[in-house]
């Protein structure tokens, strides 16, 4: 039995993202594995009122915008302050009409290359309150928006044939309910990130998550995010270090399987990496101090302070960045 015959369709997928981005609004290109996509921003902010009296307060429930409490305040309206995007990007499905599997399928490549874009902004501009977004919140209304999806595939006599609707199912039903911006150097930065498909190095991605933990008082999460991060940097800086010395990969790899962050450190970075001996290097108070506040964090589900999350957090930056520094040379 012959196959269907395959054809190109440019699909575009708009949302309203549940933060306000730092970006200019604008066109950016980017390749997420095989899939290339342009992805366009539209900022939105809405004034949300003025105060009658003193003690005024207005409170909105911070992923859809909903207005949950006024007090002594005129609000004209919901204050909504989001990023649009616009997703846009071509794939080639079988027969002669977009079909729902079609459009799952879409969805889900438009979901990765989002959080792909998400994850590179968020690098970049150093956004702690941003992070990808799950299947579920992909289709969450936001703005009076549901997901809308628009394809337009291309016909033998050239004409294209254009559908557009809101995307549902038993699973995700539709429940209708001056901006800042990052210098145009980082945007610049952001833009090349896209276009070349890369992928942010996951420590900073777990520090940024560290402090949007701190930040909303979750300090356990903050703690052994935060400790992540260490981790991943230095077993990352380790299998540089032992893959230049001629090590294989497989050997490497199974080497740093069977060691602690506190022994890949002793036993393979501090005796071989170029350290200054002046340098202010927070390792002894990590070892001394919060490798141990990670430990109670972890296994005797220890709730820290605000003050002992940030004075951890901060030691843990610093040390990354330091360790992320350090020149990698090959042995003697």
């Amino acid at each position: 039995m012959d196959e269907p015959q395959r054809t190109e369709c440019q699909f575009r997928i708009s949302l309203a993202l549940p933060w306000l981005l730092k970006l200019p609004d604008s066109t950016y290109e980017g390749r997420h594995g095989r899939n290339q996509y342009r992805l366009v921003t539209k900022a939105h902010v809405t004034s949300v009122g003025n105060a009658v009296g003193e003690g005024a307060s207005v409170m909105f429930h911070a992923m859809s915008g909903q207005l949950t409490r006024a007090t002594g305040a005129q609000v004209p309206g919901a204050m909504l302050r989001y990023t649009e995007v616009v997703i846009d990007f071509f794939k080639k499905i079988a027969g002669s009409a977009v079909s729902q599997d079609d459009r799952k399928r879409v969805i889900t490549i438009a979901c990765r290359c989002l959080n792909h874009f998400l994850d590179a902004y968020r690098f970049v501009a150093k956004d702690f309150e941003v992070r990808p977004l799950s299947p579920k919140e992909f289709h969450e209304t936001r703005g009076g928006r549901g997901l809308k999806v628009q394809s337009n595939m291309k016909r033998s006599n050239g004409h294209g044939t254009l559908t557009s609707g809101v995307f549902f199912d038993e699973k995700n039903p539709v429940i209708l309910g001056g901006t800042t911006s990052i210098a145009d150097a980082a945007v610049d930065e952001l833009r090349e990130h896209l276009r070349a498909g890369h992928t942010p190095p996951l420590s900073p991605l777990l520090l940024l998550n560290a402090e949007m933990y701190l930040q909303t008082g979750q300090t356990r999460m903050a703690v052994i995010d935060a400790s992540a991060a260490l981790d991943v940097i230095v077993e990352q800086i380790a299998q540089m270090w032992l893959l230049r010395n001629g090590e294989l990969l497989t050997d490497v790899d199974r080497k740093l399987e069977k060691m602690n962050t506190v022994v890949i450190m002793k036993d393979i970075l501090l005796p071989n990496l170029e350290i200054p001996v002046d340098s202010d290097f927070p390792w002894e108070n990590w070892c001394k101090k919060y490798r141990v506040l990670r430990n109670r964090v972890v296994h005797d589900a220890y709730e820290p302070s605000p003050d002992e999350t940030q004075e951890c957090f901060d030691n843990i930056s610093r040390l990354c960045k330091f360790i992320g520094s350090l020149q990698i040379g090959t042995k003697d």
